[in-house]
């Protein structure tokens, strides 16, 4: 008996095959993965085919609503994150990056890019001189992509409310969610302000489905006081900070992104690290969510 025909074909699982599958439980969809990708629908579909072929298993349920993850497909997911994050590590020191020259690579959420992570960065530069710091700043969904394909180390930022297999959410503080207008808007001047002043100018606000939305509309719905509001939605901070400026309309917004004194509720979001589950944080990601927690405990 041949020794090769013993033995069991080992399946031909490649980086694109992981890469792919990894992109699709991020954005939970066959087609946001092949945008991201900038590759074709069907490229994605016959990369997962391929390897549940190769794997002799199914990892992935798809229906109307999206994508669902098989048991056998979480314990997949686990296992293909932690072989990018360490071929990614792999990569680097390829390239001659010594411990001497560790890269922090920190994805932030906007609210954290303006608020938090400065601050932090600041105080690790103190401290670890050596360390070369990359931010990216971004939506929750493009920075947990490339937190799977490990060309993140953290994520600081909002808690996202949405399926999140693989990943692990440390709550650091709690950050106000405020209603501000411009200092010419007649509520700028009003001795009293309460959620039945909002109904005479637009409210500005995330779109439904979003946490800081999601928040909001608990916020109105708990009042006394239930006016009919008149909502632009928007997530492009650059535009509501625009309209919020220069016509009279409230702008829902994390207290991170603007600085202002006025507060009218009491709406708080929690801020955060994303990390990958079951994989160990770098020493300088680790010595960066030392700092984070020490600014989280004083704010």
């Amino acid at each position: 008996m041949s020794h090769s025909s013993s033995k069991m074909r080992q399946p031909n699982v490649t980086l694109r095959h992981m890469r792919v599958f990894l992109e699709i439980v991020g954005q939970r969809s066959l087609r946001r993965a092949a945008v991201s990708l900038h590759i074709t629908e069907s490229a994605v579909s016959k990369s997962l085919k391929e390897l549940e072929d190769e794997l002799n298993a199914t990892l992935l349920l798809r229906d109307r609503r999206g994508i669902a993850l098989t048991s056998a497909g979480e314990d997949f997911h686990t296992h293909a994150a932690q072989c990018m994050a360490d071929f990614a590590r792999a990569v680097g020191v390829a390239q001659g990056r010594s411990p001497r020259q560790a890269c922090l690579r920190i994805g932030a959420l906007p609210t954290a890019a303006a608020s938090v992570v400065p601050q932090a960065v600041h105080h690790m530069l103190q401290r670890h001189p050596e360390v070369t710091i990359d931010v990216t700043s971004g939506s929750f969904d493009y920075l947990v992509g490339k937190l799977r394909l490990g060309e993140l180390d953290l994520i600081v930022g909002r808690m996202i409310s949405r399926d999140t297999v693989g990943l692990v959410f440390e709550r650091l503080y709690e950050e106000d969610v405020l209603a501000v207008v411009h200092a010419a808007h007649p509520l700028a001047r009003a001795e009293v302000v309460n959620v039945a002043s909002l109904a005479g100018s637009p409210v500005i606000a995330p779109p439904a489905g979003t946490q800081v939305r999601s928040m909001v509309d608990d916020f109105l719905f708990a009042s006394q006081q239930r006016p009919v509001l008149t909502f632009i939605e928007s997530q492009s901070e650059t535009f509501s900070r625009a309209f919020a400026c220069s016509h009279d309309a409230a702008w829902f917004v994390p207290a991170g992104i603007v600085a202002v004194d006025l507060r009218l509720g009491t709406l708080r979001a929690p801020i955060g690290v994303t990390t990958l589950l079951h994989t160990p944080l770098p020493q300088a990601g680790e010595a960066f969510l030392q700092l984070l927690r020490k600014l989280g405990r004083s704010i």
